[in-house]
């Protein structure tokens, strides 16, 4: 049995073979707060670029063009 890293609660074998660090519950709860942080995310395409992820749509509607900003 491993010792899971989070709560120190013993976790399968199995699943620390694969390469978990964590038991299920705390997978679990580590999951559904990355899924929440990432559905808030904003993607904006920029001509011949790769793209740029915006953690905040606020950081977009408050975002202002700038001469230094077209030369980039």
């Amino acid at each position: 049995m491993a010792t899971c890293v989070s709560c120190g609660h013993s976790y399968s074998k199995a699943r620390a073979e694969i390469g978990y660090k964590t038991c299920l519950t705390c997978g679990d709860k580590t999951a559904s707060r990355q899924t929440k942080e990432k559905a808030s995310r904003v993607t904006c395409a920029y001509n011949k670029s790769g793209l740029m992820y915006v953690h905040d749509i606020k950081t977009i509607n408050t975002w202002k063009r700038t001469k230094k900003n077209d030369d980039v």
